[in-house]
């Protein structure tokens, strides 16, 4: 596998950012925004478009025969009812091949927190570009989300663009 970081080198000259662009549950988001003590924290690069996207920054990127896989930097983190729900999705980490699956790190614990739709990027002026990728809650997930939301219930899709590897060593990933 080839490895990079996002920051080995520049990016293409463009207003796109790297990363991996979530939502996480839109309704999810309302809820916690619109309770009385809600909190919604971002750390370790995390940045939102104050839309209720959120930007995780690119780690590293492989791809081997049995596809790819995407890491990502930072921790969202969902806090309300005085600390009764305490929603944490660090380091989130995509692996797309012939299934997919999204694996969040919470509270210190690796979690399959759901299925993605598998797809191949495209390469669009200098970026790595997916289409958006479907996701769907596994029982893991369900579990960390309190049971609130069933296992196959919808996420919000995931939206990835990284650096090509022609803008990174001439190889291809």
């Amino acid at each position: 596998m080839n490895a990079r970081s996002a920051y080995d080198v520049d990016a293409p000259t463009a207003t796109l950012v790297d990363g991996l662009y979530w939502g996480v549950r839109g309704s999810f988001v309302e809820y916690i925004l619109n309770g009385g003590d809600g909190l919604i924290h971002a750390d370790g690069g995390v940045d939102t478009d104050g839309q209720g996207v959120f930007r995780f920054p690119v780690e590293a990127v492989q791809r081997d025969a049995a596809g790819w896989v995407l890491s990502f930097g930072g921790q969202l983190r969902f806090m309300a009812h005085f600390g009764a729900l305490d929603v944490d999705l660090s380091r989130p980490r995509i692996e797309l091949g012939a299934t997919g699956q999204l694996i969040v790190d919470s509270h210190g614990a690796e979690t399959v927190l759901a299925r993605v739709e598998p797809a191949e990027p495209i390469e669009v002026d200098g970026w790595l570009v997916w289409p958006p990728l479907t996701t769907r809650l596994t029982l893991a997930g369900s579990v960390l989300f309190g049971g609130v939301y069933s296992e196959g219930d919808d996420l919000d899709v995931l939206r990835i663009a990284v650096v090509a590897p022609s803008r990174v060593d001439g190889r291809d990933y």
